[in-house]
């Protein structure tokens, strides 16, 4: 019975493999591309902020597996061009964890008092400006428990091993 196992051990592992690497990938690009969403959600100017908030309630609504099929069958025609199926992966989970990210982003951002975000002024002994990176390290600090346990409306699950499950099952396609 576990012989199956023992002949396709390869493939599982090649499996594994491409799991670990998209998964990696797609964390890591989806907090950096999180980040900026984030911030453009705080922004106050309109041409920032009501495109990055469509965007953010568009992909939010619609299941992951939608944007990857997109992705994948829609860019090919856009671009003229066939897309490699692991970098199509890659870029939709970026694309879609990063909404989630950006507001997991632009609520620690909003966890922190302005006077903390104004203290370290241009007043203070520092030439250059300091205070718009203090002002996202900190954000990352409040946010930090938030990145680990993503909350969904009916359950909860954390943010690595949903990636991870999700990027399993593409490597299963």
């Amino acid at each position: 019975m576990f012989d199956v196992i023992g002949r396709n051990f390869g493939f599982l592992m090649g499996g594994l493999w491409v799991t670990f690497k998209l998964s990696l990938f797609a964390l890591s690009g989806g907090i950096l591309l999180g980040i900026l969403v984030g911030l453009a959600r705080l922004s106050k100017k309109p041409w920032i902020y009501y495109p990055v908030t469509a965007y953010v309630n568009f992909l939010r609504n619609i299941p992951l597996i939608l944007v990857i099929f997109w992705f994948y069958f829609v860019m090919p025609i856009i671009m003229g061009k066939a897309i490699d199926p692991f970098i199509s992966a890659v870029v939709s989970f970026i694309i879609f964890e990063a909404t989630y990210f950006g507001e997991i982003f632009r609520a620690g951002y909003q966890t922190i008092s302005k006077d903390l975000i104004a203290s370290p002024s241009p007043s203070s002994r520092f030439k250059t400006p300091v205070w718009p990176l203090l002002s996202v390290y900190r954000s990352w600090y409040a946010a930090l428990p938030s990145w680990i346990i993503l909350r969904s409306a009916p359950s909860s699950y954390t943010v690595l091993p949903q990636s991870f499950t999700s990027s399993s099952v593409i490597s299963a396609l």
